[in-house]
């Protein structure tokens, strides 16, 4: 009878050890559940708050790049109503200085004028140096139509935007020389004469010109 009690009582001994055995374990499992549930929860939340951060950015980078595009917009309109005035400026002054002087002819570089004024038929200008130093040069062609020799005299006169005359080279015969043989245009002859004329920067730059023709014989 007493061995049997004592079987009991390790039976009984043996199996609450088990359970506490399996309690201990159940504990910690639900403990490491716990633990990786907190980390995944702020591993959420952390998550979360790079989401809204980037979709924060991506917004304001979107909001500065329509900004920006709308900048780009009114600089590019505020630009071509400029260069509309200023065309529309340009046009009124040199309306003005050919009403002023109506033989004015506007100055092109680097093509060549039709000029057909008497025995001056073409010429062609072109400007060069720095800026601090500048330089109008040109060639004027001479054709001689008519039935007979002639001493060619041309005057240029250069005038800027507003009109005034900033300058004038001549060419050819001079009233107060005698004409040399070389100077004399032919019946039929073409030639051409090469000029310089220094601007004045302080003058501004030659905007127009007017040919004054003489026909000396």
């Amino acid at each position: 009878m007493d061995n049997n009690y004592t079987n009991d009582n390790e039976h009984v001994y043996s199996t609450e050890g088990r359970h506490r055995k399996h309690g201990h374990r159940h504990s910690s499992k639900r403990k490491w559940i716990y633990i990786l549930s907190f980390i995944l929860f702020l591993e959420s939340i952390a998550l979360s708050g790079v989401l809204i951060w980037a979709a924060n950015i991506e917004s304001e980078n979107r909001e500065h790049f329509a900004k920006q595009k709308e900048l780009a917009q009114i600089i590019k309109d505020q630009k071509t109503e400029l260069e509309a005035q200023r065309w529309d400026f340009n046009k009124l002054k040199s309306e003005q200085a050919k009403t002023c002087l109506p033989n004015l002819m506007q100055l092109e570089f680097k093509k060549v004028l039709e000029i057909n004024k008497d025995y001056v038929k073409n010429a062609i200008f072109f400007l060069t140096g720095n800026n601090d130093k500048k330089f109008l040069e040109f060639k004027l062609v001479l054709q001689n139509n008519s039935s007979g020799n002639i001493v060619p005299k041309v005057d240029v006169l250069f005038f800027n935007t507003m009109g005034n005359q900033v300058g004038i080279t001549q060419m050819g015969y001079q009233k107060d020389e005698t004409p040399p043989t070389r100077d004399i245009l032919e019946k039929g002859e073409v030639r051409s004469y090469d000029g310089t004329f220094e601007v004045n920067i302080n003058d501004g730059q030659p905007e127009y010109i007017m040919i004054k023709v003489k026909n000396q014989k």
